[in-house]
């Protein structure tokens, strides 16, 4: 982060703009530094659930369109319309913008100057550091990151900043880094005119994540059509001395740290991206790969931190993505029956839960189960810093390794039960509408 009396400084100028543009910051909310969250909204006084305590209006917020209206900037996307179809890009080029020129006219000059300048997310992590998440998605989703990101910078970012010298000049794959992970860590969704639009909105955006206090994203953050103003909103009573917490999302630790870089102790959120992939050598490959790609159950495996595993929960999506890869000969005919939730055999069903049980076995890394428990009590008990990042990937390893436990019991009792009720068993996923009459 900043300098804190800079920010501080120009936290003021912001706020002052805001309420002068039709906005709010509301008289009993005050910014505050802490040691491991960075800066955060807090209450100065009694604040009542509902009550609004920052209100932005849009045309303060960095968008797409707020960019396009830059005059400096405009020739840049006249001459590359393809990158109007990034927003994201055309968010991180502005900010670059902003930090390379901090006297620049443009309207989001001073919000640049309040933004972090230093981030824990995994893609300035060590490969020493990373190798502390093998095994978990965010792994390779963050090596991919980083190619992405050098090959962005090099095809895109640094010709532009040789083309635009007056308004990118200087631009770094570090800097280029940075401003992606503003974006990422920053940028609110929400739908404007019967648009989805994205954002960064200077002020609110200091609102640190809570997913303890029971709300969900839109208790928190909301869009008011009549005065066009994306707003912050109490989630509870508060009172003075009470951090005036927003929810991200619901998201799993292994999301937080991969796009805001801090983990939550006991997340109420849990979940993991498992999937499958057809093997080549499997029996029936080119009919069970053209039957995949042509249903939308099974033709996409997202990895977008929702999870195919959650407690009490195996997606559907996974659970027919298996039972095609496990039918035989005679079940073929039948693969329609895999994304309707409906039995291709008994012995297809059984060998689905088995290879299931498998597959979250193996993840489960048993042997490395008690060392991280061990390791990780005593980093917390010693108060090792909330950025550690080898407590940060601890705390993802042991949360990950509960649930997978807990999915393990529930595929284990799927597995009791169709051996006790065979033909007459019904899925997890079957249709279950006649059932609840």
């Amino acid at each position: 982060m900043a300098a804190f009396d800079e920010v501080q400084q120009v936290l003021v100028e912001v706020s002052n703009e805001i309420r002068t543009n039709g906005g709010l910051v509301n008289a009993k909310v005050e910014f505050v530094q802490s040691e491991n969250e960075g800066f955060g909204v807090f209450a100065s006084g009694d604040i009542a659930h509902g009550e609004t305590l920052i209100k932005v209006p849009f045309s303060m917020c960095i968008s797409v369109e707020k960019i396009l209206e830059f005059a400096g900037l405009k020739q840049v996307f006249a001459d590359n319309e393809g990158l109007l179809n990034y927003p994201d890009e055309v968010i991180a080029i502005a900010l670059m913008h902003g930090k390379l020129f901090p006297e620049s006219s443009c309207s989001w000059a001073k919000h640049t100057k309040m933004l972090p300048t230093d981030f824990n997310t995994t893609i300035f992590w060590s490969d020493e550091e990373l190798d502390e998440l093998k095994g978990n998605n965010v792994f390779h989703l963050t090596k991919m990151m980083k190619r992405q990101i050098d090959m962005d910078y090099t095809s895109i970012h640094l010709p532009l900043s040789e083309a635009y010298p007056e308004l990118l000049g200087g631009i770094t794959k570090d800097l280029y880094t940075w401003a992606l992970s503003i974006v990422y860590s920053r940028c609110l969704d929400i739908t404007r005119c019967d648009k989805d639009v994205r954002c960064v909105v200077p002020v609110l955006d200091m609102a640190n994540h809570n997913p303890h206090s029971g709300a969900l994203p839109s208790d928190t953050f909301k869009y008011d059509d009549a005065s066009d103003c994306v707003c912050l909103v109490a989630a509870a009573d508060l009172k003075a001395g009470d951090e005036c917490y927003a929810v991200y999302g619901m998201y799993p630790n292994s999301k937080l740290l991969y796009t805001y870089g801090f983990v939550v102790l006991n997340n109420p959120t849990m979940a993991i991206d498992q999937w499958v992939r057809l093997p080549q050598g499997c029996y029936g490959y080119d009919t069970k790969n053209e039957f995949l790609n042509s249903q939308p159950l099974t033709r996409e495996q997202a990895y977008d931190f929702k999870g195919t595993l959650r407690p009490g929960y195996v997606a559907p999506a996974l659970l027919a993505a298996i039972r095609v890869i496990q039918a035989d000969d005679e079940e073929l005919p039948r693969l329609s029956n895999a994304v309707e939730g409906k039995l291709l055999s008994v012995r297809n069903e059984q060998a689905t839960y088995v290879s299931l049980r498998n597959l979250i076995i193996a993840r489960m890394d048993v042997e490395r189960a008690q060392a991280d428990v061990t390791k990780l009590g005593e980093l917390l008990l010693n108060d090792t810093p909330f950025g550690d990042r080898l407590r940060c990937a601890l705390i993802v390893r042991v949360e990950e390794r509960r649930l997978l436990e807990s999915v393990l019991a529930l595929v284990n009792r799927w597995i009791s039960e169709i051996g006790v009720q065979g033909e007459a068993y019904l899925p997890p996923d079957a249709p279950r509408v006649n059932a609840e009459k």
